[in-house]
């Protein structure tokens, strides 16, 4: 996960930066807008010790690639291309759908990051009794938020339930993985049980 790079940093060496490579600095600020197609996904860092660090903003289209015409050395990348791209992105309207599940995807993250903090810092001291009470309030909590929120979701052609039943699965697998394996994502295994509409909710891609 690509999260950060100082504002002056080039990561070709002076070269000519690859078409898709991401212009803005990082971490993104919250109530970024800058960029047509972005997509705010909070990212929780971990360290040596596996202790969360602070939350910072990433997007769900930034990814890592190796640079051009050299041996080593990473840049962040944008899935869906270079700037016009991008714009087209938006201009094709997936973009507006996109956006949506996005605000959805965004408010949830927001009231539910204290909890997700207390899971990660739960399991790294490797205390179980917090960690279940963690989860459990975790789980609560986007249950009260899939409810409340239940016609938003259904007029975005999703499935509260289901989207419950996933972040479930999901949670179960988290805790039941050790150290660096462990992943808020949802894990691929369980995304490709899912409609495309529903996996597009848990990690939004565009259409190849």
């Amino acid at each position: 996960m690509i999260t950060s790079r100082g504002a002056k940093a080039d990561p070709t060496g002076g070269r000519v930066r690859p078409a898709d490579d991401c212009p803005w600095p990082r971490p993104f600020p919250d109530g970024f807008n800058a960029c047509p197609a972005y997509l705010q996904q909070r990212f929780i860092p971990v360290d040596i010790h596996d202790q969360p660090l602070t939350p910072v903003c990433t997007c769900r289209h930034l990814i890592s690639r190796r640079l051009p015409d050299r041996t080593g050395g990473w840049y962040a990348a944008c899935q869906i291309g270079d700037a016009a791209a991008r714009q087209q992105w938006v201009v094709a309207g997936d973009g507006d759908a996109h956006r949506v599940l996005g605000a959805l995807r965004a408010r949830m993250d927001a009231i539910n990051r204290p909890f997700v903090e207390r899971i990660w810092a739960a399991k790294a001291l490797q205390r179980d009794d917090e960690l279940g009470a963690a989860v459990a309030e975790f789980v609560s909590e986007c249950a009260t938020f899939l409810t409340l929120h239940r016609q938003e979701f259904e007029q975005a052609q999703l499935r509260p339930d289901a989207i419950l039943l996933i972040i479930r699965r999901t949670v179960e697998d988290f805790v039941r993985k050790d150290g660096r394996e462990a992943s808020w994502d949802v894990p691929e295994s369980i995304l490709s049980e899912l409609p495309e509409r529903d996996r597009l909710f848990f990690r939004l891609q565009t259409s190849s």
